[in-house]
């Protein structure tokens, strides 16, 4: 089961993303670009391209639907009581990765942002290795 505080922080955890209101109802945006919505407490809207749709509403069509805007093909609706935690980080991921400008896209693609609350000692582990060198200078300095 997965909870809206923990869809939020999923969310929010990736590169430059704001929530704000969307016809009253919660959005997560990259820029001005909207890839997924909260329309109620117990379930999620992300946007996603026709494969990633199809991926995930066969593999656990309980927990996924398809989302249809009139007549178009839009998205999934995830049923947060159902969904796994993980299918639905990575859902978000790439509805984020199809929204971001490509420059962005691209360094999380390559693994630049494996993090992005201010690393700890205990994260440095989990930065690329020329992050690993800056940081570990800073702290010498």
């Amino acid at each position: 089961m997965l909870t809206l505080a923990e869809v939020r922080r999923i969310a929010l955890s990736l590169p430059e993303v704001t929530e704000e209101g969307h016809f009253g109802i919660p959005s997560f945006r990259i820029g001005k670009k909207i890839f997924a919505t909260v329309p109620d407490q117990e379930s999620l809207r992300i946007m996603l391209g026709p494969e990633e749709i199809a991926a995930a509403t066969s593999t656990d069509p309980e927990a996924f639907e398809e989302l249809w805007w009139g007549k178009q093909l839009a998205g999934i609706v995830v049923h947060l009581a159902k969904a796994d935690g993980r299918q639905v980080k990575d859902l978000l991921g790439e509805a984020w990765r199809r929204k971001a400008p490509r420059t962005l896209a691209a360094k999380l693609t390559r693994g630049r942002f494996r993090t992005v609350r201010v690393p700890s000692m205990s994260d440095v582990a989990l930065l690329p290795e020329r992050s690993k060198a800056r940081r570990c200078a800073a702290d010498r300095g």
